[in-house]
């Protein structure tokens, strides 16, 4: 019995001891884990002790740091205080995460899992800056199969400027491109717990921004000797590369350096180093300025329109001035300014945006128009409008738009490559149909071309039939069997039907002309190439009465003028008449700093004006200059041209409209003619065409077959289409 007893006692006190060595190894647990959640609230409260000054500094800006440095005493405090915070601080903005993340998985005794996961993200790291780097060599050869592709697609001449433009710029910078946006998206789709590999997105920034830097300055200094008329030889190229790398480092170990004081919070310590920052570019600038200083004082006189060799000395103090203070900054004022005339004048070459800036610089020239005074209001003398408006022999005309679309259907019919032999030419009334059906022959000589100029109006059937049958050399005939049984004996040619669309009348019965035309056009003849020739009002209304007689391929439009081809008709015909030209102080007005700089600029105003107002068709340009021409003795002097408003046709009758819209969609209508198509009585159509005479907007010609004035075509036909009375 005592023997269990004392059994029993001793083991009481075994389970004793292991209870309490238990608690204590609980008790060091709980002591440690306590020790740790201190330590790490102990960090963490440093650390923002130490941020919240500095964050008050960054909030105050500019002005609390000029305040703050007046105080001398509390300013170096302050400074003092960041520089012995800051390396304490970078190092445990640094590491905290890791070591937070690490004592954490300590507890749940994962921190083997930990330590290998970062080996793996650091390789991942590596593997995908190297994969990067790879790709990016060829990211520039990517680009130019992309290009060739897209430009395949786009067959107008301003989309492949569009496309070779962007081109033009991506393909030289694809490599950072490419690195700085993939970097980024990689660091986008990553989770927060990937933050080693998410360094791959401030490492692409660094490296795309030292890239792009090098190839801007590079490029900026490059530029400066081109624009600036001076060779550059392969060793100036060489120090340019050369130059634009020190640069470029420099700035890059700056901003590196600013970078690492902005994660300690050190507010005194980032304006004091922005200071320094600005001061290094300052000096990086004005060391490379120096370097080619030659090229860079030619670029700033090339752009800013200054003479090389200046007088007094008051300009050359203030050029001095400029080169010991300011010259980086006019450096840069100067690429600026001309790179956006640059990008102006490259712009121009789309119509739209063509069209948008001539609108906003005609109605900045009409608001200082009513400030201008004028003396006299003269028409331009009959001499000179009979000279602007002369029929230009063959020798002096020139060609316009691209040509190939035109002579390509020719070409194939004449090699039998197809059995297509019809080809339809639409433009506008002075489109210039009449001027190329002239050239024709000179463009293509391979067959002979004939051509019939249908007189108006030929309505009739047999009149058309006899007519072709005179210009081939064969019988007459009076159906369309007939030509084709005669096809064998007709020599190889091309027949030009020159002014088809006075082949009908919107009539009833007056449509049996241009029906033959049709049945001549889709009958088989294999020796007659047909070229129809037509008011391009016309042929939209014909296509709404004949849906499917007129099935064409080849339909070529007349393309519209540029403002170079504007002005060279213009400049052509005003060269004959012996007249000095001269622009009025209001297209001056808003000039360079010189005379013939102001010139240059009145020139290219009047001509992109010119352009907007006739809509690229050259007879109306040309009526429009006349309009603006006032004809002194020997000057003619040039103001603003401008079309007519078609304000003057509000509060018109219905009836005016029809009238005008029947003589839009002919091109030329007698008095008989248009009561036949309108329906209208004799009075009505007097009074119209009255109205329109007295507008200045109709005319008539010797005929006495009424017309539009090309001065007033584009705002009339504008106007008729808003009204939806013109089709098309």
């Amino acid at each position: 019995m005592i023997l269990m007893l004392i059994s029993g006692q001793i083991a009481r006190a075994d389970v004793c001891d292991d209870l309490a060595k238990e608690i204590s190894i609980l008790s060091l647990d709980v002591e440690s884990i306590y020790q740790s959640v201190l330590n790490n609230a102990n960090k963490s409260l440093s650390l923002s002790v130490n941020a919240w000054p500095d964050n008050i500094m960054l909030e105050a800006d500019w002005t609390g740091f000029i305040k703050q440095s007046v105080a001398p005493s509390y300013f170096m405090e302050e400074l003092i205080h960041e520089l012995k915070t800051a390396p304490k601080n970078f190092v445990d903005n640094l590491s905290h995460p890791f070591i937070r993340e690490y004592l954490s998985s300590e507890k749940e005794s994962k921190g083997a899992q930990v330590l290998t996961s970062w080996t793996i993200q650091v390789t991942v790291l590596l593997l995908l800056i190297c994969v990067l780097i790879k790709a990016a060599a060829n990211a520039a050869s990517w680009l130019a199969g992309v290009q060739q592709a897209l430009l395949k697609k786009f067959e107008s001449t301003s989309g492949h400027a569009l496309l070779s433009g962007i081109f033009w710029m991506l393909k030289p910078n694809a490599s950072w491109l490419f690195i700085l946006v993939f970097g980024n998206l990689v660091s986008m789709v990553l989770s927060e717990d990937w933050r080693i590999i998410q360094l791959i997105a401030p490492l692409a920034s660094i490296y795309a921004g030292f890239r792009a830097l090098r190839i801007i300055i590079e490029w900026g200094l490059s530029r400066t000797y081109t624009r600036s008329g001076l060779f550059l030889s392969n060793h100036t190229a060489e120090q340019l590369t050369t130059d634009s790398r020190k640069m470029t480092l420099v700035l890059v170990y700056a901003s590196g350096f600013w970078g690492l004081v902005y994660a300690t919070g050190g507010g005194h310590l980032i304006y004091l180093l922005s200071l320094v920052y600005i001061f290094l570019l300052w000096c990086g600038v004005w060391w490379i300025l120096a370097r080619h200083d030659v090229a860079v004082n030619k670029l700033i006189h090339v752009v800013l329109n200054i003479k090389t060799s200046t007088e007094g000395t008051g300009q050359s103090r203030l050029f001095k001035w400029l080169n010991r203070i300011a010259w980086p900054l006019v450096f840069v004022f100067v690429h600026i300014l001309d790179v956006i005339s640059n990008v102006n004048q490259k712009l121009m070459v789309f119509d739209v945006y063509r069209s948008f800036s001539v609108k906003l610089l005609r109605v900045r020239l009409e608001s200082k128009s009513e400030d201008i005074s004028e003396d006299d209001d003269g028409e331009p003398d009959q001499s000179y409008s009979d000279w602007m408006l002369r029929e230009v022999p063959d020798n002096l005309l020139f060609d316009v738009g691209d040509l190939t679309t035109l002579l390509e259907p020719l070409n194939n019919w004449s090699n039998n490559k197809t059995d297509e032999n019809v080809m339809v030419i639409l433009g506008e009334s002075g489109s210039g149909k009449s001027t190329l059906i002239r050239r024709l022959p000179v463009l293509w000589a391979e067959i002979p071309i004939k051509v019939l100029d249908v007189p108006a109006k030929v309505t009739d059937t047999q009149v058309f039939f006899d007519s072709i049958a005179e210009v081939l050399g064969i019988e007459a005939f009076s159906e369309v069997g007939g030509l084709v049984k005669q096809d064998e004996t007709i020599e190889r040619q091309v027949i030009v039907i020159d002014s088809a669309h006075n082949l009908f009348l919107a009539e009833v019965g007056k449509f049996g002309a241009y029906k033959s035309l049709l049945e001549c056009m889709n009958a088989h003849i294999e020796n007659v190439f047909w070229v129809v020739v037509m008011h391009a009002p016309s042929w939209t209304y014909l296509n709404y009465v004949f849906v499917r007689e007129q099935r064409i391929s080849n339909i070529y439009k007349m393309p519209r003028w540029s403002p170079m081809d504007i002005r060279k008709l213009i400049l052509s015909r005003h060269q004959g008449g012996r007249r000095r030209l001269k622009y009025n102080e209001m297209l001056l007005s808003a000039a360079a700093s010189s005379e013939s700089s102001s010139v240059r600029a009145a020139d290219s105003r009047v001509f992109n004006i010119l352009w907007e107002q006739c809509g690229g068709n050259p007879l109306a340009a040309v009526e429009l200059w006349l309009n603006a021409v006032k004809v002194k003795g020997r000057i003619a002097e040039v103001g603003v041209p401008q079309r007519p408003s078609a304000s003057l046709l509000n509060g018109l009758k219905d009836d005016l409209y029809f009238i005008y819209t029947a003589i839009v969609s002919h091109s030329a209508l007698s008095t008989s003619e248009i009561m036949q198509v309108t329906h209208f009585s004799e009075p009505v159509v007097r009074h119209a065409l009255k109205q329109g005479i007295n507008l200045g907007m109709i005319m008539r010609d010797e005929s006495k077959r009424y017309m539009v004035d090309p001065y007033w075509y584009g705002t009339l036909s504008g106007f008729l289409h808003r009204k939806n009375m013109l089709l098309g």
